[in-house]
């Protein structure tokens, strides 16, 4: 007679889409064998639990030492859009590491995953896009100008959704710290500068930012007054996002540090709105604002306007913060000064 018996064991847990990882020092070995199988179920279920294992810190190390960038490389041209779209993500869990930038560098891996940014699939480019973004916070973007990929980022910038244009807009941003001459060379300030009108608040802070990265140099500070930034961020201290208005502030500073910078930004009537965000409850907006503000006030129309401010500027000399009553106190000596 049948009985109803409820086992104490919980049933096992099978993924279908996964491979069975083999236990210990054997689940490397045994993924890597699958991988170069011509079977594709077994290279897509192997992908899928590779990608699952190098979610692991501990395991990165190992892959490296068993040559899994060599293999993912050869993946990449699969044509299999799961398996290119899982390597892509093995190279952005590698790039989330030191020593797997070290070896994505040391492979030569950054003209190899160039390839999949033509990829008809989203998932793949924007994936690709996060491990680049990722390889350009450390001396690895050193690589990435090395490789000619400022002109093309500029480029894909155009065509891609606004969500990878976040991480082709920060890659450019840590790029720039090492070199801005061939984002200007390519259009980069006018690329920009048409991002400070976009709906979305993330490219348009990000927009500003690298305005301000591209203006380190006197060659962006002229392309910035020749093209006309100083409109678009100056009404974008008016708006209540944070970044926004540290970056158009930021941006400001910059440009606001050569003579025709400062009557470019005189005339362009931005000291009212600076001095209303010295009230903002934002700490960088306030010193950004300051630092602006004293550049104006080496201009002898800058230092006649803000004379009637002296009081408001006055009073930050007294916050808590260091940074700021600094910035205020540099900032009322500018504008007292007397020649």
């Amino acid at each position: 007679m049948a009985k109803t018996i409820i086992s104490a064991k919980y049933p096992p847990l099978i993924d279908p889409t996964r491979a069975t990882l083999a236990f210990g020092r054997k689940a490397l070995p045994v993924l890597k064998r699958d991988l170069e199988s011509p079977v594709l179920l077994l290279k897509q279920r192997s992908m899928m639990s590779l990608s699952d294992y190098l979610h692991d810190p501990e395991h990165i190390a190992e892959a490296l030492r068993q040559g899994f960038i060599d293999l993912l490389l050869s993946l990449m041209h699969d044509s299999d859009s799961v398996i290119r779209h899982k390597c892509a993500e093995c190279f952005y869990l590698f790039a989330n590491h030191s020593i797997g930038r070290q070896a994505l560098v040391e492979n030569h891996s950054i003209p190899y995953l160039v390839y999949l940014l033509d990829d008809e699939k989203d998932i793949v480019r924007l994936t690709v896009y996060k491990a680049i973004e990722m390889l350009s916070k450390t001396l690895a973007g050193i690589a990435i100008l090395e490789a000619n990929l400022v002109k093309l980022l500029l480029n894909k910038m155009l065509l891609e959704p606004d969500e990878m244009k976040y991480y082709i807009l920060d890659t450019l941003h840590f790029c720039f710290k090492i070199n801005v001459q061939e984002g200007l060379d390519n259009q980069g300030m006018n690329i920009f500068n048409d991002y400070l009108h976009n709906h979305d608040q993330e490219i348009r802070w990000r927009g500003a930012r690298n305005i301000a990265d591209l203006c380190q140099v006197l060659e962006g500070k002229n392309q910035a007054i020749e093209i006309m930034c100083v409109y678009p961020l100056i009404g974008m201290l008016s708006e209540s996002n944070e970044n926004i208005k540290v970056n158009a502030t930021y941006a400001l500073m910059m440009i606001a540090i050569t003579t025709k910078g400062k009557y470019t930004v005189l005339e362009a009537q931005a000291i009212p709105p600076l001095i209303r965000l010295l009230q903002d409850k934002s700490s960088q907006v306030r010193v950004n604002s300051l630092k602006t503000i004293t550049c104006l006030a080496e201009s002898p129309e800058g230092r006649q306007v803000l004379l009637d401010h002296v009081p408001q500027i006055k009073e930050l000399q007294c916050d808590a913060l260091p940074s700021i009553s600094r910035a205020a106190t540099i900032a009322i000596n500018k504008i007292l000064w007397k020649p």
